[in-house]
């Protein structure tokens, strides 16, 4: 899968036999506008469909959100999904969590084009840490790290990521 918009970034990732919406495909048009994909299981052994959800993520209003499903496609998991850790990237990324706003769970994607050491940490807004999700070496590749806020508070949460000289942080918002 290939995309030619500016900016964009583009992702591959295995299916899971759980009921867990996977992320597998991103293009980050520009700073204003974000579309993803994910694959999700319905219900136990049925069937597989496939959905979007573009968005706006800086001056997003409910009315401007929408979801739709492109196509309900196969009755048993494919073969030949290329494994997301086979996928190297070209630079450095942390993505915005996914579903934002969340309750209680939302998946925090990060791109590594290299062997990195990788922290990967939650702060609340007055940036006192709440969680460590990642503090370990890893190899290049794509990764999904799922985040469980059921024990905290609804409000404005900060993750961040250093990879090696790479730091970057992201908002995103519990809603209980």
């Amino acid at each position: 899968m290939t995309s030619t918009a500016a900016n964009s970034l583009v992702h591959l990732v295995s299916l899971s036999e759980t009921s867990e919406a996977r992320l597998i495909f991103d293009d980050l048009i520009s700073n204003t506008f974000y579309a993803g994909f994910r694959i999700n299981k319905e219900n136990e052994g049925t069937f597989i469909y496939i959905a979007g959800r573009p968005y706006r993520f800086n001056t997003t209003s409910s009315f401007e959100n929408y979801n739709y499903i492109i196509d309900n496609w196969m009755t048993s998991m494919p073969t030949g999904i290329e494994n997301e850790s086979k996928i190297v990237p070209d630079q450095f990324a942390l993505l915005q969590n996914y579903p934002n706003p969340f309750n209680p769970t939302t998946s925090i994607t990060y791109n590594l084009p290299q062997r990195s050491n990788v922290t990967l940490k939650v702060y609340d807004i007055l940036g006192n840490e709440i969680s460590t999700l990642v503090n370990e070496q890893k190899e290049a590749g794509l990764y999904n790290v799922q985040f469980d806020a059921g024990k905290l508070s609804s409000g404005v949460y900060i993750y961040t990521i250093q990879a090696n000289s790479f730091v970057e942080s992201r908002k995103m918002i519990l809603m209980k």
